[in-house]
């Protein structure tokens, strides 16, 4: 598939690195010389430097033959009319625009479809990592939730602690004390190791324990899993950009929340904006201010800065002065493995949370979401099973489904149920299927599974 990225800023890189382990011929646009080179560099494609809402400069990008469009600069009016433009003039089938403004998104309904502005698909990358954070807040004690299947589905990750009581306890004897809830226990991440449970598995102390139930069903587990009851009431947010202020605008009214921002000017703005958050002017490097702000109270410390090093700072000296529970946003992937035994308790990445959105663009095989789980060891993967894609599913139990080694149904939703032990089950039209895909050390094409085996 032919694509053109206009905006080589994260988010286009982001695009591009996924489009390109999928094979795709991607060519980015951006007027800084300085973003394209480094794209070109590091994934070795073809690059443009020009404005890409200018006719000129997507026809030498191959619009005429390209399928799909995304513009992600960081102007929502220029990432307006590069899809107008792509639409009118090239024709290109698939048409996707990051937008921020809620003026935009509010009346997107009734402003980008067929008859008006033609925007197939409204990217917002921003909210997804603000949606992704306020479930880590919702169910304290987790440091991972992604939901799929309607949100009736829901994978979560957790860490045993020492004090825990079901240290030396088997799956086995974990699954008999978690028999009135539906739920069951995918993996167990143990000193960089992966493990897939069996009924003798033991827990340890220091195991990260991921499993997947019903989304209703979260709380309860997690209570049963690190006999952990207590909400989360005080959060400092480190950043006033659109993360930090769109966490302030969702969180604010149900916790006490402090947002920090270094520039007096924009503090001054955001206290005009978000009536019930405690603006600050101040810097979280300085240990004066974290010790005035009573950092030692804060149940929840969240540093989403534009810069890596700034959040992995912050967060640091954080846990260091007293805050129960430190996240921070990391974009680069080399940061993520150095920071594996530090002390920051969750790293969120923009790019594992974007990246489920930006596959479901392309669902003919019927791939609706999916998530990496552990650097990238581990898909999971949702599909819809459909007629009318030719599923060689349709009719049978999930026990005589011939499935490589490597690839494991771990749930099913049908008709609002969720199945999670599925042998017996018969695979109907419109099930969703969760499937597991361990990728071992190959290269694993997700459309290629989904064509060849399902």
């Amino acid at each position: 598939m032919k694509v053109i990225i206009v905006g080589a800023g994260k988010i286009g890189l982001i695009l591009a690195d996924i489009l390109i382990s999928q094979k795709n011929d991607v060519t980015a646009i951006d007027l800084n010389n300085k973003r394209l080179c480094y794209l070109q560099d590091k994934l070795d494609m073809k690059v443009i430097n020009g404005n890409g809402s200018y006719p000129s400069v997507l026809r030498n990008a191959g619009a005429k033959d390209s399928n799909t469009l995304f513009a992600v600069t960081n102007s929502d009016e220029i990432n307006i009319i590069t899809c107008q433009i792509a639409h009118s003039l090239f024709n290109i089938p698939n048409k996707i625009a990051r937008l921020k403004a809620s003026e935009y998104i509010n009346e997107s309904r009734n402003l980008f479809n067929s008859k008006n502005i033609p925007i197939d698909y409204i990217l917002l990358p921003e909210k997804l990592i603000v949606d992704y954070i306020c479930k880590l807040i919702k169910y304290p004690g987790s440091l991972q939730v992604v939901d799929f299947a309607d949100d009736e589905i829901s994978i979560v990750t957790l860490k045993i602690h020492c004090e825990n009581s079901l240290i030396g306890t088997s799956i086995l004897r974990i699954n008999s004390y978690l028999i009135s809830l539906n739920v069951r226990i995918i993996l167990i991440y143990r000193e960089g190791k992966i493990i897939f449970p069996t009924e003798s598995t033991i827990i340890f102390s220091g195991d990260e324990v991921s499993f997947i139930s019903r989304k209703k069903d979260i709380q309860h587990i997690i209570v049963k899993l690190q006999n952990f009851r207590k909400q989360y009431k005080k959060i400092m947010i480190v950043g006033g950009g659109d993360i930090g202020v769109g966490l302030a605008k969702k969180l604010e009214g149900f916790y006490i929340i402090k947002l920090v921002e270094r520039s007096k000017k924009r503090a001054n703005k955001l206290s005009e904006i978000l009536y019930r958050t405690v603006v600050l002017h101040g810097d979280t490097s300085d240990i004066e201010f974290l010790n005035e702000e009573k950092i030692s109270q804060i149940d929840m410390f969240i540093s989403v800065t534009n810069e890596d090093e700034s959040n992995i700072m912050y967060a640091m000296l954080a846990k260091k002065m007293g805050a129960k529970n430190v996240v921070a946003i990391v974009n680069h992937s080399v940061y993520m493995e150095i920071l594996k035994d530090e002390e920051i308790d969750i790293i969120v990445s923009p790019k594992l949370i974007t990246v489920s959105t930006f596959l479901s663009f392309f669902k003919k095989t019927g791939l609706v979401n999916t998530f990496s789980l552990r650097e990238n060891m581990i898909d999971i993967i949702e599909v819809i099973v459909k007629k009318t894609m030719n599923s060689k599913l349709i009719g049978k139990k999930i026990s005589e489904i011939n499935l490589p080694r490597y690839i494991e149904i771990i749930a099913v939703l049908s008709k609002k149920s969720v199945i999670l032990y599925a042998n017996e089950k018969i695979i109907s039209e419109n099930d969703h299927i969760i499937l597991l895909i361990k990728k071992e050390s190959q290269e694993i094409q997700l459309e290629e599974i989904i064509s060849e085996y399902l």
